[in-house]
């Protein structure tokens, strides 16, 4: 899920590739990369509301 995710956020879809990072969260919460990943996509949709 997390490769989706990716893929979503390189084409620019931030929404879907968030919805797939939590996703990805609940089938594996102990993962913290899947965290640090959506802190990321996180800042990135921060960036683009300011």
């Amino acid at each position: 899920m997390e490769t989706a995710a990716e893929m979503f956020e390189i084409n620019g879809s931030l929404t879907d590739a968030v919805y797939l990072q939590e996703e990805a969260i609940k089938a594996n919460f102990k993962n913290l990369e899947l965290y640090k990943t959506m802190g990321k996509l996180n800042e990135k949709g921060v960036k683009r509301m300011g």
